[in-house]
């Protein structure tokens, strides 16, 4: 199912089979910075915000990717989007553009700020508080930036989960929580209060160490896949919690001389007890948070739209019942040439069948990591047994 972004990409380039990565990344930073630049907008507007973008996106990288760009029909009245495009394309002029190009003048800054139709009346407001700016400049950009190891992380995350389409958004929102979590923590130091307060702020900023920001990326990771499915965010089950803890641990175990030793398996479970708490009492109210769920709920709609076109319901899939065989006994059988040499034929009977082939490489990773999880299991039950 292609997302609000992909179906307005498809609409101006028609004659393009493949959106190019770049052109559809780009369109969502332009489509998150301008809910960063007007958090509102009429309903008009808002409606063509998406297309708006998408087109912005073409325009700039229409000589660098080599578009043709067909004939935008926007879902709103040319007139209005006329204006909002015109808006868009200055309120977005920095985005890409060198972080040491001076700010404009305050008057030119200032017009920006008012939404298309309204540049008579009063200036909107940003989104931005006094507190988030006092807060950025406590630190230095580099004090309040992700590890670089941190990309890379997000991708071993979404590759062992198959979901490379949350691959921006892990990140994304990695970022915004450890930014603010490292000023709430600046801050809270230069501000005089009670030794409690200090405390508790204290606690807080030891998980945003380098070595506890792989939990980070993975209870992020968990809530937008519950984002995206429309499920209950629950990483206290033992399965799920078994399944995240297995791969943070593979990934300490991958790469010792990042993070040397790592934390043991109490530290690990300490940190993902703490971003599970964050993430169910704390992030729904921060704004990459309804962005995601925005986007979700967009998505949904559009599949119970499409769902509802359909004549026939599909059948839902039954469950694999030997995780040992699923890939035998799921998978497509192999067609054999009768023209081939005589001799013994891949079967049941002749011991080729890769079905009896019990200690194949798959096999042994399936049962170590089956293995592990059991252990898991068997420490958590035997540390809370009397």
């Amino acid at each position: 199912m292609p997302t609000p972004i992909e179906s307005a990409l498809a609409t101006l380039l028609p004659t393009i089979a493949f959106l190019p990565p770049e052109l559809i990344s780009l369109s969502s930073s332009l489509l998150a910075q301008s809910r960063g630049r007007a958090a509102t907008l009429k309903q008009d507007e808002e409606i063509a915000r998406t297309y708006a973008c998408c087109h912005i996106a073409c325009e700039r990288l229409a000589k660098k990717l080599d578009l043709e760009i067909g004939r935008p029909t926007p879902p709103v009245k040319p007139r209005t989007y006329s204006k909002l495009k015109s808006w868009l394309e200055e309120a977005l002029r920095s985005v890409g553009s060198n972080p040491a190009t001076p700010q404009m003048p305050g008057g030119r800054h200032r017009d920006l700020l008012k939404t298309p139709t309204s540049r008579a009346g009063t200036i909107r407001k940003t989104p931005l508080s006094k507190a988030f700016i006092d807060a950025a400049s406590t630190l230095p950009s580099n004090d309040i930036a992700l590890p670089s190891w941190t990309k890379g992380m997000s991708t071993s995350i979404c590759a062992h989960f198959q979901t490379p389409e949350l691959q921006a958004d892990t990140l994304a929102a990695a970022g915004a929580v450890y930014r603010s979590g490292k000023s709430e923590a600046a801050k809270s130091s230069q501000t005089p209060g009670s030794k409690r307060k200090r405390t508790a702020h204290a606690a807080g900023s030891d998980f945003l160490a380098d070595g506890s920001v792989p939990m980070l990326i993975a209870v992020i990771h968990a809530s937008l896949v519950a984002l995206s499915r429309a499920e209950a965010f629950d990483l206290y089950n033992a399965r799920e919690r078994n399944k995240m803890m297995l791969f943070v641990m593979d990934y300490y175990d991958n790469d010792p001389t990042l993070f040397g030793e790592g934390p043991d398996a109490k530290e690990i479970e300490q940190a993902l007890d703490h971003w599970s708490k964050q993430a169910t009492n704390i992030w729904p109210a921060t704004e990459w948070y309804q962005i995601a769920l925005r986007n979700s709920s967009n998505s949904e709609a559009d599949e119970t739209g499409q769902d509802t076109n359909e004549d026939q319901v599909r059948p839902k899939p039954h469950p694999k019942k030997t995780p040992l065989m699923r890939k035998e006994k799921h998978g497509g059988r192999p067609t054999f040439d009768g023209t081939s040499r005589a001799g013994l034929s891949p079967g049941l009977g002749t011991m080729f069948q890769p079905a009896v082939d019990w200690l194949s490489p798959e096999r042994c990773a399936e049962f170590s990591q089956w293995k592990r999880m059991i252990s898991l299991e068997l420490e958590a039950i035997a540390s809370t047994a009397p």
